[in-house]
């Protein structure tokens, strides 16, 4: 409502008297003046100089009882006794409606109200409440110490000055509103940030139940953790210490009744529930606020649980909403600090493992050092021996002997290359390769120069297939002779007479290719991802065919990829297997 319309109120363009006409200008000053205050202090003040300039009464007092809050009572007093103000607050019927209130000259026969005015020395008052929607909220009372008769105009000026500081009370209700509004989002924002950033679960419940209290204004405040199915753990926040919340089973207590309905709970007579607690109706609650805590749609972990001790000033829709809100981010947190936690040990029982096995990666790699070192030379005499009395060097022997010998210095052969592969894997899990260049197709001439006897021998025929230039490759030369050594017995071990093995080198791009080919057996397409396993044995029964420990195939897959290089393998069952060696070439990885 505008000033102007609210002047207008106070004049008709027929019957404006003299007196009236000269209040219009003070009713337009009173009016900008008291739609300008921005606070209840302010606005009192401005209500009583417009009643001091316009009504010119001898005191005058001012009465408005929050809606929200019946007990909560402003009071201004203009030149009356404090006394005298607290009665005339405590009386709510003085301020109900519009009238003008005249001492009667004769006590006895006065009405309460009269005598109430009288008894302050006063002879005249006038009523002018604070009405707005309909509910009346205090109002303005006018007094003179002189029996007077104010004239309409008057009246109409003090009900005016009235409904317009109704409206700025409303205003100000709705400013105040409108920050009290604010002021939540921010805190529900440093709420959500601040919760956002704690890992400690204890850390966030004692967090969650002190935000919930303050911003609610209650008195006491608890989150109510649900630790296992059946129990319910409290943080509680602003409660003495000797009132300890001890945990309660499943069925028991309001915030457990909370947990398990999944919908709030707010009571304005908590001791009058059946499930109130003692030590709480102790502490003069008489408000109780619950909010289950609930994820993922219907899953609830627990409660927030709030009471006031403040009969006249209960918990309202927005303080429901607002702790609704709470627990759904509370309910967030909780969860993410469980799942950090358990990812946390996951890690640390990882990281644990991971250093046992270091450890005994570390143990392995020293027994087999150790072991290595000490029967290298025990099987070196032992088959020095055996080839001295094999060829006669120490004397001529029977047919017989001859072939234990043969038998001992075989099986003293087969003991020190499993000896050398052992401390070839070792070298090459620990990468200490000597470096040098190497030219491909030496390497793999020379290795088939060694196996052509030995192929002529067994029915075999070598093929290869070699360009007249290749790139080089750098690494170790021993180690890779090694390589092609398992292969080629791998080939010679598993091709019969009559087969062919064939050598293939070439390079693309980056790489040095070297394929392995063989006309043998072939190796069944369910064991083909196992092959390159420590002491795995294709055949793998005690009545095996074919020799072996299972660590040449291991080595090889372990020394190429020591060179940075790649092993694959290619095989049909009756028709032969290939394995493909792939080195990068020298100055590329």
């Amino acid at each position: 409502m505008t000033i102007f319309s609210l002047v207008t109120m106070a004049q008709t363009s027929d019957s404006l008297t003299s007196d009236a006409a000269q209040q219009v200008p003070q009713l337009a000053e009173a009016a900008e003046m008291i739609l300008r205050a921005m606070s209840l202090t302010a606005l009192w003040t401005a209500v009583a100089n417009a009643h001091q300039a316009i009504l010119k009464p001898d005191a005058l007092a001012i009465c408005y009882y929050n809606p929200d809050n019946l007990a909560q009572v402003e009071t201004y007093g203009r030149n009356l006794p404090n006394r005298f103000l607290s009665r005339s607050a405590s009386r709510p019927a003085l301020w109900r409606k519009q009238r003008t209130i005249t001492a009667s000259p004769e006590p006895d026969a006065a009405s309460p109200v009269q005598q109430f005015i009288a008894a302050a020395g006063f002879q005249t008052a006038v009523v002018s409440p604070f009405v707005a929607d309909g509910q009346h909220q205090g109002g303005i009372m006018a007094y003179w110490q002189t029996a007077v008769s104010p004239t309409p105009d008057e009246i109409r000026a003090a009900q005016l000055l009235a409904h317009m500081a109704t409206i700025t009370i409303q205003n100000i209700r709705l400013f105040a509103a409108q920050n009290r509004a604010l002021q939540r989002e921010q805190q529900l924002n440093e709420f959500s940030r601040l919760l956002s950033e704690m890992q400690d679960l204890p850390s966030i419940l004692s967090y969650v139940a002190r935000v919930a209290t303050e911003l609610t204004n209650a008195n006491q405040g608890s989150l109510g953790l649900i630790v296992s199915d059946q129990v319910m753990m409290f943080y509680p926040f602003n409660m003495p210490t000797t009132t300890p919340l001890r945990p309660q089973s499943r069925g028991h207590g309001l915030a457990w009744e909370v947990a398990e309905s999944g919908q709030p709970i707010m009571l304005d007579d908590y001791p009058a529930h059946p499930l109130a607690e003692p030590e709480i109706i102790n502490l003069g609650a008489s408000g109780f606020l619950g909010a289950p805590i609930i994820v993922r749609g219907d899953f609830c972990l627990g409660t927030i649980g709030l009471f006031k001790a403040a009969p006249h000033d209960p918990f309202r829709r927005r303080d429901l909403e607002l702790v609704e809100s709470l627990a759904r981010q509370a309910g967030v947190a909780i969860q993410n600090s469980r799942l950090y936690a358990e990812f946390e040990q996951r890690a640390n029982a990882l990281a644990n493992a991971l250093a046992r096995q270091e450890e005994l990666d570390k143990l392995k790699n020293l027994f087999v050092q150790n072991v290595s070192h000490e029967l290298r030379t025990p099987l070196g005499i032992i088959y020095g021996h055996a080839e001295l009395l094999n060829n006669g060097t120490l004397g001529e022997l029977h047919p017989d002997q001859h072939e234990s010998i043969r038998i001992i210095a075989r099986r003293a052969r087969m003991l020190t290359d499993l000896v050398e592969d052992l401390t070839a894997l070792l070298a090459a899990e620990t990468q200490e390769l000597r470096r040098q260049l190497i030219d491909p197709i030496q390497l793999v001439s020379a290795l088939v120069d060694d196996y052509k006897l030995q192929a002529k021998a067994v029915g075999l025929k070598v093929a290869t297939v070699l360009p007249q230039q290749s790139p080089v490759i750098q690494g170790d030369p021993t180690h890779l002779r090694r390589v092609f050594d398992n292969l080629m017995a791998n080939a010679f071990k598993f091709t019969p007479a009559g087969g062919t093995i064939t050598i293939r080198l070439w390079s693309e791009t980056k790489n040095v290719l070297i394929e392995v080919s063989d006309t043998g057996i072939g190796i069944p397409t369910e064991q083909l991802n196992r092959i390159f396993e420590r002491f795995y044995q294709v055949d793998g029964s005690a009545t095996r065919r074919y020799g072996g420990t299972g660590l040449g195939l291991a080595l090889v897959k372990e020394i190429v990829t020591a060179h940075h290089g790649r092993v694959t393998i290619r095989s049909q069952e009756g028709e032969g297997t290939t394995f493909r060696i792939s080195l990068p070439i020298s100055g590329e990885r």
